[in-house]
């Protein structure tokens, strides 16, 4: 299964997502397969990249439809490989954007891409050049670019996000110590979401409840971390994409959670 608890789903909503959006905003919600979460011993063909498997909006503030989105993932044998065979949970992963999209700035994205498609294909015809085949691969593909500038756009940041990955399981408990000590030095700890997921964990400093000064800032607490973490973690830095794995469901096989909280 891909949702293991829809009541951390609806808190996840309660808390990270703003409780009233504009008419131009909506939520973006994505389901994507990884070559690293595929078990030991299964062949299951990829590709090059990591696989978007799908993905939707949610349109209007309504935490029903938001989980009616995410249940319309996880049914079995929906997706598969390119070369035919199922994708198991197990290589599955709920991803989410932190960032309400601005549906305006995407459809202005989307409005300049189908311009260079239009561009593309008048060149064609003046010239006599009867290769039009990208620009008819762009075509057949106009609801991705949508999706995709709704991925990429966003309306406001209410996170910044400190994506800390753990070089071992064994160093997580000391990592998140470090972790909660430095955040708690910069009276930033009650201004926090953080939340495990399968590799460490995500922390969401809240930009509208956090004091911040030229001594405490964002970057100033990231190289405070990165100094502070060195030898414990793979990685820390801040996550400028907004997408992170939804508390709730599997990322992996692994069930991503809510561990501590502004509530």
């Amino acid at each position: 299964m891909l949702i293991y608890d829809e009541k951390e789903i609806s808190r996840f909503f309660d808390l990270v997502l703003p409780p009233v959006w504009e008419e131009t905003e909506a939520a973006f919600v994505s389901l994507a397969a990884r070559r690293k979460y595929i078990p030991d011993g299964i062949s299951l063909d990829l590709g090059q990249r990591p696989e978007m498997l799908d993905r939707d909006i949610v349109k209007k503030r309504n935490k029903d439809e938001y989980i009616a989105k995410i249940r319309r993932f996880t049914a079995d044998g929906g997706y598969s490989g390119n070369d035919g065979k199922a994708i198991m949970h197990e290589a599955m992963a709920v991803y989410v954007n932190i960032h309400l999209s601005d549906t305006v700035s995407a459809w202005r994205k989307t409005k300049e891409a189908i311009a260079d498609i239009d561009t593309e294909l008048i060149k064609h015809a003046v010239s006599g050049n009867p290769s039009t085949a990208h620009a008819l691969r762009m075509l057949k593909n106009v609801s991705s670019i949508w999706l995709t500038a709704m991925q990429n756009t966003y309306s406001r940041k209410r996170w910044i996000d400190y994506d800390i990955d753990i070089t071992d399981s064994k160093d997580s408990e000391t990592a998140r110590k470090i972790t909660e000590d430095v955040f708690m030095e910069c009276n930033l700890i009650t201004s926090t979401i953080w939340i495990k997921t399968r590799g460490g964990y995500h922390i969401l400093l809240s930009t509208e409840t956090a004091k911040f000064s030229k001594a405490v800032n964002p970057g100033s607490i990231l190289s405070t971390l990165q100094q502070k973490l060195e030898g414990y973690v793979q990685e820390a830095v801040i996550n400028e994409n907004g997408m992170i794995p939804l508390p709730g469901t599997m990322q992996g096989g692994k069930p991503v959670s809510i561990i501590q909280s502004m509530d």
